[in-house]
């Protein structure tokens, strides 16, 4: 699977210093808030697209399986999905601010 960018992408995370582009390339992100909880909490929230290939696709078909990894200690609240995970604004009225 590759990261791709995508039209509500802003902001870029590089490569970590001392890692090469095959260990881990650039990954375009959208970075912002949740929508609020029934309290009104917004928590911070970084989406990722990732592309894959008829030959991932084949393979995800067949185990229906995605794995996984992350880099670092502990791990931190993630979701892996394939729904559209932006809301769509009919008119500018309809922005939560």
């Amino acid at each position: 699977m590759n990261p791709i960018s995508f039209p509500e992408a802003n902001k870029l995370f590089t490569t970590p210093e001392g890692m090469t582009k095959e260990q881990c390339g650039d990954l375009p992100t959208w970075e912002g808030l949740t929508m609020p909880d029934a309290e009104g909490n917004r928590f911070p929230k970084i989406i990722s697209c990732w592309e894959v290939s008829p030959e991932e696709l084949e393979q995800i078909t067949r185990t229906r399986k995605i794995w996984l990894h992350v880099s670092g200690y502990g791990m931190p609240p993630v979701r892996v999905d394939a729904e559209y995970p932006f809301v769509i604004i009919e008119k500018e009225s309809d922005v939560i601010g």
